[in-house]
This record gives C-alpha cells, structure tokens and sequence, in this order.
C-alpha cells in the first residue's frame, strides 16, 4: 500500500521542484500597535505596563476575571468550561456572532486514543510508532527534512485525549467510535493496525456540548467582543486585553490569572496567507471567518514564537457550485472499497483542469487534490467520468450521499467540452491517452493507482466543477506541552497560554501526518485551561 501511494507523489514532487527557486519568506516584523485612546497612566496598583507598543495599565478595568479566553470553537470553549469548573471566574470573549470556529464546521470526528482504545489492544506507543510510518508523506518528509528523534507536543496530545474524552463524556457527550484510519482516504499512510482511533458525538455536535458544559460551570461567554490588544507589565507577564464589545465601545478585561489565546489559524487573512504561503493564498477560505491571525499577531508583538508559518494547510475540495463536498465524501466511502470487497476500486474519473489535462495523479488523496487544483488555471478542475460499469456505480454511491450535487452531463466528448468550457479537441486527446493507460494497467503519466479502474467510453459522460478551500493553516503560535505560549528565546511569556490551531498543526510540526484538528483543539484546550487555573493571581 505505502508503495502504492508514494508512487502517486510523484506529481507532487515535480512541482515542488519547479518552485525551489522562490525567495524565502520572513515572519511579520517591526509591528506597533498603538494603545487605545482610553488607556490612562497610573491606576490603583500604581504599575506600568506594555500594551504592545508601551504605555500603562487602565486606571479602570471594565470586566474582571481569573481567566481570560480569547475564542470560542472547540479549544477556546474546552479551555473556558475546564478553567470554570476548578473554580476560576472565566470570560470568553468570541469576536464573532456566534461560537464555534473551526470545530462546528468540522466532520465533528475528534482523533486520538481513548480508554476502550486501549481494552481493544491499542497502546499510545503502537500509535505513536504508526504515525512515524507517515513522515514520507508529511510536508516536512516532502521537503527532506529528517524525522525528529522526540516528538514532544504529539506525546502530550496522545497521553491527555484519555482524560479530555472522559471529561466530555461526563460533560454530556455521548461518544461514538468511528473506524480509523479510512481505506486510502487521505491517504494517510496506512498501518495494519484497525484500532478505532477516532470518536464523534452520538446524534449531536461538539459544539453544542461543549457549550453546554461551559455555561453550566458559570462561564461568562461575551459574542461579538473582538480582542485587539493584550495587555502586559514591564515584566511581560500578560495581565489583560483591550477589547470592543457588542456595542464597539473599547473596553479593558483584566485576567488576574492567566489568558488563553483559542483564536484559531490565519487562512481567512489574505494579507498573512501572501506572507507566508502564497500559492495557497491565491485559493479560498473553507475555514471560519474568524480565522484572521489574531493570536499569531498578538503573540508576535509581545516577541513571542511563530513556528513553521510557511509549513502548509490543509485542503478540502468543494463543489464549485454546489454545497458539498463529494469529492471528500465520496472518496471516503469509495476510494479503495470497503476492505475486502473484491471489485474495489481507486477513484475511477479523471481530474481535468481548465486547459482539458489531466495534472496529477487522481488517488493523492484529497489534501493534494485542493493543492495541485489550486495552482491550476482558475483554481479550478473538473471530476470527469463516463457511465460505465465502475463509474457508474462511484456515481450512484456520491449522488446518494450528496443528491444536491450538479454536474454537467452530454452524449459526446465534444458537448460535454462545451458545457465545461474546456478545449474540446485537447479534452479528446486527454481521455484517449487515458484509456491506453488503462488498456496497460500503468499510469506512465503521473502513477496514480489503476485498481480496478476502467476506459472513459460510455455515454453519457459527465463533469463535476471543483473548487479547492484550505481550511487550517500548519505553523502557529510556539508552545510547550503545558500550552504556555513561547517567546523566540524559547522562554515561556508569563501569563499566556494558548491552544487549537492558533497552535498551527503540531504533529505536522513533528513531521508527522495531519490527523485533522478537532483533537487537538479538545484536548491541548482541556490542558490550557487545566494549567492555567493553576497560575497564580499576579495582584
């Protein structure tokens, strides 16, 4: 199987090759920002501060608490609910309308190990030793940068997610097993172990629950209240942050504890996605829109940590002009058959660009489907199909999961050309080419795999418009396996702590394979609001 799906990289490495002469990009530097207009010399502890760019602590605080969480989806709302229920005053300040961030537009699957886990006969060192079989397949084993010896945030994940799943399920989440890893799905590199390694909420959503367990620990959730500023002494420690509440009036919150930045990644921030990644920037958003960097700019103005901020992201394909993502929810079910099934099959279509090519290999798995579409004319590709035995039975399967979906359908080559807006004489070409593939059983073009795959022959053939959306963004805010936010030194910033994809994707970070983010936002946010809760009161 690994050999299998290493042979489809080939497309990718040609392409990185043909980007090697970039000019590296730099962090964000020289950044000032001004004090609000409100803040006042003095105050009742008669300190100064730094509120970035210097100044002193507010005279008067509007809101007081313990804690403060800057975030509202899954790690922001774990952290707050966590920090509340060991006795701390928590607000959580959400900037957008509602909470729920990345995590409630996720599949709601949450990745790690858990309790029954290890009753199957899974153990975290099993876990950890497959995920290190995945390094060829990172963005860092793509680069040729060694797998590390230790892998110190990807441990610290794997020895919490028992206690968060069992905290949460005490909360109100019914958890309900998911199989783990998918047939060739990602395609994550596959092990033999089939331990289940992922768990969802039974009939409900994360969201909700979390929710649900942070306002019954008393946390004060204020929406609509954007952090501009944090607020800190001399010293560094951070104490506070400026803010604008639901009525755009600037207010001061005083955290006497400890703050935790949940503010997500930075893929929603064009101006960051140019900095540094810019051949993903020229795509679209698939994240929440509040993923604008907050965190990674707060944390940068106070000299903090920005690791592997031109990693990558990660990529889901939609439907351009439909709501789904057929692609994603079809390759699931399909891509590789369910095991054992004896005529399964790897993705039988084609993918075509704007120009009627094919442009890489069809079974990259989808995180490479969104990278290759993006850089293609357009950002745009096209599945290509006919109505044979083995596509037509792929097309049942989608459509039955995705009836909403729109395709163009025509009886000849040359129409469907016409509806896709392709050449139709190179579109033609491409499908003839392929079908000599097939006849060989090797894809001497860009080797994807040919399992049971069969010619583009039959009418009516038929296209589905795709437009790729990345969705988390891999560098983030540096930490340390208790989620105390870093500075570049490698010294902790007192009082800051942060977790979730503000964090970028850590076990990306360690050279090993995205494992999606809900994991790491539920338990790396459990953790920041257990250990914050320890801090000590800085008045």
């Amino acid at each position: 199987m690994q050999d299998k799906q290493q042979g489809d990289w080939v497309s990718r490495r040609s392409f990185l090759a043909g980007v090697t002469g970039m000019a590296a990009l730099g962090v964000v530097g020289g950044l000032t920002a001004c004090a609000p207009a409100t803040t006042n010399a003095g105050g009742s502890n008669n300190e100064t501060a730094s509120v970035t760019s210097g100044g002193a602590l507010p005279a008067n605080w509007d809101l007081t608490c313990d804690i403060l969480v800057i975030g509202g989806g899954g790690s922001g709302l774990t952290a707050a609910a966590k920090a509340a229920e060991l006795g701390n005053k928590v607000i959580l300040a959400e900037k957008m309308e509602r909470v729920g961030g990345d995590t409630a537009l996720s599949s709601q699957v949450v990745q790690g190990i858990w309790t029954p886990s290890y009753e199957e006969g899974d153990t975290k060192e099993i876990y950890l030793e497959d995920l290190k079989q995945s390094h060829w397949a990172t963005e860092k084993g793509e680069m040729g940068v060694a797998l590390p010896s230790e892998f110190p945030l990807t441990n610290a994940w794997l020895d919490n997610c028992p206690e968060m799943y069992d905290w949460a399920e005490a909360g109100g989440m019914s958890w309900s097993a998911v199989t783990s890893p998918y047939a060739c799905y990602y395609p994550q590199p596959q092990w033999d172990t089939k331990h289940t390694r992922h768990y969802a909420p039974a009939g409900g959503s994360l969201i909700t629950v979390l929710q649900n367990i942070a306002e019954g620990a008393g946390v004060d959730i204020q929406i609509r209240t954007p952090v501009i500023e944090l607020i800190a002494k001399d010293s560094g420690r951070v104490v506070g942050a400026w803010a604008l509440d639901a009525n755009e009036r600037i207010i001061a919150i005083k955290a006497t504890k400890a703050l935790v930045l949940a503010t997500g990644g930075f893929n929603a921030d064009r101006g960051m996605m140019s900095r540094y990644l810019p051949l993903q920037g020229m795509g679209f958003c698939g994240g929440g829109d509040g993923n604008t960097g907050d965190g990674h700019l707060f944390v940068k103005a106070l000299g903090g940590a920005l690791n592997d901020m031109s990693l990558g992201s990660h990529w889901m394909v939609y439907d351009d002009v439909s709501p789904s993502v057929l692609y994603n929810g079809a390759s699931m079910i399909f891509y590789g058959g369910a095991e054992g099934q004896a005529d399964a099959t790897d993705l039988p279509f084609l993918l075509i660009n704007m120009n009627g090519e094919r442009f890489m290999a069809e079974t990259m798995g989808y995180k490479w489907v969104g990278y290759h579409t993006n850089n293609q004319p357009y950002h745009l590709n096209h599945i290509v199909f006919d109505s044979g035995t083995v596509c037509q039975k792929w097309f049942e399967t989608a459509t039955t999961r995705y009836p909403d979906v729109k395709y163009y359908s025509a009886e000849t080559l040359d129409e469907l050309a016409q509806q896709m807006q392709v050449p139709a004489e190179t579109l033609a070409t491409t499908i003839q080419r392929y079908n000599q593939l097939v006849d060989t059983g090797v894809d001497e073009d860009f080797g994807r795999s040919m399992r049971g795959v069969g010619k583009l022959e039959t009418p009516p053939f038929r296209a589905v418009r795709m437009r790729p959306r990345h969705y988390t963004t891999y560098g983030g805010v540096g930490i340390d396996t208790s989620c105390r936010v870093l500075k570049e030194d490698g010294s902790i910033i007192p009082g800051l702590y942060a977790a979730g994809t503000v964090c970028g994707t850590l076990v990306e970070q360690e050279g090993l394979y995205y494992q999606g983010g809900n994991g790491q936002a539920l338990t790396f946010g459990y953790l920041a609001g257990k250990t914050a809760a320890t801090e000590e009161s800085w008045e």
